[in-house]
């Protein structure tokens, strides 16, 4: 998005396959790119720890977007739940 100003197909299936919204995750991309953008502007450079603290919160946001793809499909349950997490240690 910050190259096109949009999320490409391929980027949009990927998405949908996980079970997040298109326009839902415009949104909170452009909104990110739009807070990114500000710090430019008043002279401050954002860094990659910026971009990792959005896809965390982004994670957290959509821990469980899977699920409603999983009863889309037919899936009951997963074989491993733990293969789709880490645990904190």
């Amino acid at each position: 998005m910050v190259g096109t100003g949009c999320i490409t197909s391929g980027n949009m299936e990927y998405l949908e396959q996980y079970g997040i919204h298109i326009q839902t995750a415009t949104r909170l991309i452009a909104d990110y790119i739009a807070s990114e953008d500000e710090m430019i502007v008043k002279g401050q450079m954002p860094t990659v720890a910026h971009l990792y603290a959005f896809l965390d919160r982004m994670a957290e946001t959509f821990h469980d977007a899977h699920k409603t793809v999983m009863q889309r499909i037919g899936i009951k349950e997963l074989v491993k739940e733990e293969f789709l997490y880490l645990e904190k240690k």
